[in-house]
C-alpha cells in the first residue's frame, strides 16, 4: 500500500470503521444464520483488494465495480445474520427493482458533475467503449444498493434510538419553502459561472448545491405527497432514520474512497479545496457530503418506488401522513 499521508490517514479511518462495525456485529443478538453469499462476498472483497494491491490487471482497473459487488453480498449476509431478514434473502423483488432504478438515480449526480460542478474526474486507461461501459455501468448501478445495504446493516445494530428526541414543527408552507430553496440550489450552478459562486460563497457552499439541493427538493416533495420523508420523521421526533442513512452514507463513502484509492480505474478531485488535508483522494471536509448525497438518493428512491417494492420497510418505517 502507498505510504503517503492521505493513504495512511484514510486507511486508519477505514480500519476504525470496520473494527467498530465488526465488533458490534459480533456482539449483536443473532436472529438468522450465516448464508453462503456472505462468504462469496468476503472472498470477492479480499481477492479483489489483494490483486489490486499488486496492480494485477484487469482486476485493478475494475476493482471499484468488483469490490462493491462483494460488499453488497457481504453486508446483506451480515444483516440477515443479525436481523433474520435482508434485501437479497427475503426481499429479492425489492432489491431487483432497486438495481433497475439505481443507474438513472446515480446518473443524475454524474450529469450534474459533468455539466456544472466539475467536482470529480475519472482516470482510466480503457480505450474500448465496452470496457468503459462495464467499468461505469457496473459500478454505478451498485452505488444506491450499497448505501441501502449499509443502512440495513447499521440499523440492525441499533446505534441510534429515538428516546426523548425533540420534534420540530413543519407546515406544508414550510416544506414548500424548503422544496423551493432546494430547487434554487439545484439550478443555480447551471445558470451562474462556477468561479462567480465560489468567489461569493466559497467552494464548500458551492459543492453543497449538488447534494443538499436535490435532497431538500425531493424530500420536501415527498412530505407534501404523503410519502416517507425525513422532514416528516423529524416532525414526529423520529430521528433514527436520518441518523442511520447519514452515518451509513459516510461509512459507505469511506470504504468507497479507500477501495478507489488503489484502483487503476479511479476518480480524483483536482478542483476541490483543502488538497493538503486529504484522506485518500478526498479532502476531509467533503466526507460530510456523503450525508446529503445519501439522503438525496434515498428520497429519490422513495419517490420512484411503489410501496409493495419499497426497500425501506424495515429500516425506514412509514409514519402517518403529514
Amino acid at each position: 500500500m502507498e505510504t503517503d499521508a492521505p493513504g495512511r490517514l484514510g486507511t486508519l479511518i477505514v480500519l476504525m470503521i470496520c473494527g467498530l462495525l465488526v465488533s458490534r456485529s459480533i456482539a449483536a443478538e443473532k436472529k438468522g444464520k450465516w448464508k453462503i453469499h456472505g462468504s462469496i462476498g468476503l472472498l470477492i472483497v479480499a481477492s479483489s483488494t489483494a490483486l489490486t494491491f499488486f496492480k494485477v490487471e484487469p482486476v485493478a482497473t475494475y476493482h471499484n465495480a468488483l469490490v462493491w459487488s462483494g460488499y453488497i453480498l457481504l453486508a446483506d449476509a451480515i444483516a440477515f445474520l443479525i436481523r433474520g431478514e435482508s434485501l437479497l434473502r427475503t426481499h429479492l423483488r425489492s432489491f431487483l427493482y432497486l438495481m433497475a432504478i439505481a443507474f438513472p438515480i446515480y446518473a443524475i449526480f454524474e450529469a450534474y458533475n459533468a455539466l456544472a460542478t466539475l467536482g470529480w474526474e475519472y482516470h482510466y486507461s480503457l480505450s474500448h467503449p465496452w470496457g468503459r461501459f462495464i467499468l461505469f455501468g457496473w459500478g454505478w448501478i451498485q452505488v444506491v444498493p450499497s448505501l441501502i445495504e449499509t443502512a440495513w446493516w447499521l440499523d440492525a445494530l441499533k446505534p441510534f434510538r429515538d428516546d426523548d428526541r425533540p420534534s420540530i414543527t413543519i407546515t406544508k408552507r414550510g416544506s414548500a419553502f424548503i422544496a423551493m430553496l432546494g430547487f434554487v440550489m439545484t439550478t443555480v450552478p447551471f445558470l451562474v459561472e462556477r468561479e462567480a459562486i465560489v468567489r461569493l460563497f466559497g467552494s464548500l457552499v458551492y459543492y453543497s448545491f449538488m447534494f443538499v439541493g436535490p435532497a431538500a427538493v425531493v424530500d420536501a416533495s415527498n412530505y407534501l405527497r404523503g410519502k416517507r420523508s425525513f422532514l416528516h420523521d423529524m416532525e414526529e421526533g423520529k430521528w433514527e432514520p436520518l441518523f442511520t442513512f447519514s452515518i451509513g452514507g459516510v461509512i459507505a463513502g469511506s470504504l468507497w474512497e479507500g477501495w478507489n484509492y488503489q484502483a487503476t480505474g479511479r476518480w480524483v478531485y483536482p478542483l476541490l479545496p483543502f488538497q493538503g488535508y486529504k484522506a485518500f483522494e478526498l479532502p476531509l471536509p467533503f466526507f460530510l457530503y456523503y450525508m446529503p448525497f445519501t439522503i438525496g438518493c434515498m428520497a429519490i428512491v422513495e419517490l420512484m418506488t411503489p410501496e409493495r417494492l419499497n426497500p425501506f420497510k424495515k429500516v425506514w418505517p412509514r409514519g402517518g401522513n403529514p
